[in-house]
């Protein structure tokens, strides 16, 4: 029986040593058997999920501001060659026109063709050789 009452009072110093150093401490206490590694870790894994995903977050609209900055200057050069063509399509259009030309022509010396006269190849005829 002795053997059993040393025992129960070398369990009881240990379980309260561990108690007391639990208190004494404030953090949990890994060694009590109360899984206190297990808590710790899910505190820093779920700190370092939310730290990855901010940071994915911040990636992001950062991202979206970037493109959304190009498009837009894209938009603006769009516009500014649109607005160039239709000048470019005017001005074409004014170098084609019949006054123009007929003043261009008069400007190198050309005239105006009084009598046109056409050549009728309709009829089936072949050159011979003397």
């Amino acid at each position: 029986m002795t053997k059993y009452i040393q025992t129960q009072k070398a369990n009881f110093r240990r379980n309260t040593g561990k108690a007391m150093l639990k208190k004494v401490s404030g953090f949990v206490n890994p060694s009590c058997g109360n899984g206190g590694f297990k808590r710790l870790g899910i505190w820093v894994l779920s700190g370092l999920v939310i730290l990855s995903f901010s940071g994915f977050y911040v990636w992001l609209i950062t991202e979206n501001s970037v493109k959304n900055y190009k498009i837009r200057d894209l938009r603006v050069k769009v516009e500014e060659l649109q607005k160039e063509n239709r000048q470019f399509e005017v001005s074409s259009a004014e170098r084609q026109s019949a006054v123009t030309l007929n003043s261009r022509a008069g400007n190198l010396g050309m005239v105006d063709a009084d009598k046109i006269e056409y050549i009728d190849v309709s009829e089936k005829t072949v050159a011979k050789w003397p």
